[in-house]
């Protein structure tokens, strides 16, 4: 059986919604919209959720920390039934003092089921 070639993000406007409208304006009710009930996501943080519930946990909690949170699409590729998006993150960390810096920016990358995404 031979492997699915990747392809650039098939999806690329699901995955510009996603990011978007849940990550960037922070419209959690969009996840209902977008995702499937099973979506599962691999977060830049090292966390893996299922689920409506504890992505929209996951996403509010990021927000809560970092102020003017903005993600942006360095790149998107999708194979079989899984999206990976490399993104660059930037916001202001709300809990850092003056002395430490407040500014935010890294580069990251993401993974979802794709089938989770339709």
């Amino acid at each position: 059986m031979k492997a699915e070639e990747p392809s650039i993000c098939e999806h690329s406007e699901l995955c510009e919604d996603f990011y978007q409208r849940i990550w960037n304006a922070g419209d959690l009710d969009a996840a209902a919209e977008l995702l499937t009930p099973q979506f599962s996501f691999r977060g830049s943080l090292g966390n893996e959720m299922r689920g409506w519930e504890a992505f929209e946990n996951y996403v509010g909690t990021v927000r809560e920390a970092l102020a003017d949170y903005q993600c942006g699409i360095l790149s998107c590729v999708t194979e079989g039934n899984h999206a990976f998006a490399k993104i660059r993150f930037s916001g202001r960390h709300l809990r850092a003092t003056a002395q430490e810096g407040a500014n935010a920016s890294a580069p990251s990358v993401t993974s979802s089921g794709a089938q989770s995404l339709l």
